[in-house]
């Protein structure tokens, strides 16, 4: 479930710059995701360990410890576009295997795209759509700063 969710450090930058929307996992001051778990009698929020697997966190208060929301990335993805007009594609390229790199649109027409320049060796880009997509979330950034 982990990779559904924006790394804390991006989480971070988001709140940053003012992503305030809603969301059903959020991060303590450690790095810890918590998300919000529902069944037929009770609503809890539950601890997704990123790490420190051993550590006894049950006596740990969740709501005074939280800060900064854990969105998924289509969430960020939307925000981009909604609250900064910065559109977001995925892209690949294919020459010995799959390698990820992401366009961007701007609403007034400007554009580019980020790939990993991998020194000729393969295609340009990242090995996962992940990576490629934190690489994106991070250059994006850069368009609203």
């Amino acid at each position: 479930m982990d990779k559904l969710f924006v790394p804390y450090k991006l989480s971070l930058r988001l709140k940053e710059n003012k992503y305030n929307s809603a969301c059903f996992a959020y991060y303590d001051k450690d790095g810890v995701i918590w998300y919000f778990e529902k069944d037929d009698f009770h609503s809890t929020f539950s601890k997704n360990f990123i790490g420190e697997m051993s550590r006894n966190r049950s006596s740990i208060d969740p709501y005074e410890n939280f800060i900064c929301t854990a969105p998924i990335y289509q969430e960020v993805i939307d925000w981009f576009r909604d609250k900064h007009g910065i559109q977001l594609f995925s892209d690949y390229s294919y020459n010995d295997g799959f390698h990820y790199g992401y366009k961007w649109v701007k609403y007034n027409g400007e554009n580019g795209e980020w790939w990993r320049d991998n020194n000729g060796e393969s295609a340009d880009g990242f090995d996962t759509e992940r990576e490629a997509l934190i690489n994106a979330i991070e250059e994006a950034f850069k368009l609203i700063d």
